[in-house]
């Protein structure tokens, strides 16, 4: 199965033939007798990759049982689902990494489930993480010896780029929304009010509840992908707002999601809302997730640093909150760049290219 050739006094050169292909190994030994036992460990590890009869869907039984508690579950099964439509439920150690190139563009050209009505494609995010999911599939079965190579196909494998969400609200262009949805349903126009002004998740705002809200923070609870409580700063503009959504509902809830008449609200009707009126009031697209794109982005056009804002965007890493703003150089203030000026510029307030974001909120204001 594998053939040792002594090039040198101590190198030596393997030859084998794996998966198919042709494969080969330079290494020094000792002795003829160390070369023989790295020819033996090699046949023994190919006689135990090809002996392997797992396939893709019981390492998943495996790796769900060794990792009872996981974060995204029904998430990951579907990712899974992805990898066993592509590979037909095949051996682990079957997957080579040509053949993890062709699913990345097989996933790219997939069709979103989630929209029946047109077709949209899946994003480049989706489909790096079904690709991580199955690189963690790759690495459990390397750990409990189910597969063993020298070579990683995952070391050096290049994930899609992922494409950012460029759409974001202006503060005009939410004042327009906000107007447009007040017309209609003066209740929903001041839960997206919340939305853009506090940066928060479709998810934490359906879970929160009044006994949440303290006279200094807010309490939101089991935050996307820490499973544990955050914090975040009572700011007396949230405060007017959460008090006319009180005065709105004519009978109150334990949840602040609700309707007129007290009934809690599904998380998914966030998303609905929010589309629904992006479209009345003439925007292209849009969802409950571009709220929080905006808050990120004019807050930090309006002074916010990048680190405030990781704060309140309760994110693991400053890559992942950069990734959340979308300036444009036409944003930038010169004051900010000209650090070498000896005079202090002249700066028109009222300039509509620099008008300031009105629910940016300031972390070191003092609450009312």
């Amino acid at each position: 199965m594998a053939c040792l050739e002594k090039r040198n006094k101590n190198l030596y050169r393997l030859r084998w033939i794996e998966n198919g292909e042709r494969k080969q190994k330079t290494f020094t030994a000792d002795s003829y007798k160390d070369a023989l036992d790295s020819k033996h460990q090699k046949e023994e590890e190919l006689l135990r990759m090809k002996s392997s009869n797992l396939r893709l869907t019981e390492i998943w039984h495996l790796y769900k049982q060794a990792r009872p508690r996981r974060n995204n579950e029904k998430h990951e099964e579907a990712f899974i689902k992805r990898a066993i439509e592509f590979f037909s439920d095949c051996f682990l150690y079957e997957i080579t990494e040509k053949s993890i190139n062709e699913y990345k563009i097989w996933l790219l050209k997939q069709t979103n489930k989630n929209y029946k009505k047109k077709k949209v494609l899946l994003s480049s995010t989706y489909a790096n993480a079904c690709l991580k999911k199955l690189q963690a599939l790759w690495n459990f079965g390397r750990q409990q010896r189910l597969i063993n190579r020298e070579n990683d196909i995952f070391l050096e494998f290049k994930f899609p780029p992922e494409n950012k969400r460029e759409f974001v609200l202006s503060p005009r262009e939410f004042n327009h929304l906000y107007e447009t949805t007040k017309n209609e349903n003066p209740l929903y126009a001041e839960f997206m009010k919340l939305l853009i002004q506090t940066g928060w998740r479709r998810g934490e705002l359906a879970k929160l509840q009044w006994k949440d809200i303290y006279d200094k923070h807010i309490v939101l609870r089991s935050t996307k992908g820490k499973g544990q409580d955050d914090y975040y700063p009572y700011f007396s503009f949230v405060k007017s707002t959460l008090q006319r959504i009180f005065k709105l509902q004519k009978r109150h809830s334990k949840y602040i999601w609700a309707d007129e008449k007290g009934r809690r609200l599904a998380q998914v009707t966030i998303t609905r809302m929010v589309s629904r009126y992006m479209k009345k009031a003439g925007f292209p697209e849009g969802a409950a997730h571009t709220l929080r794109h905006s808050f990120a982005t004019n807050a930090q056009a309006n002074g916010l640093t990048i680190y405030e804002a990781n704060l309140l965007l309760r994110q693991s890493s400053i890559r992942m909150t950069e990734r959340y703003t979308h300036l444009i150089p036409d944003q930038i203030d010169e004051r900010k760049v000209d650090f070498l000026r000896r005079e202090e510029p002249t700066y028109d307030i009222n300039n509509e290219k620099y008008m300031p974001y009105p629910f940016a909120p300031n972390i070191f204001q003092s609450v009312e």
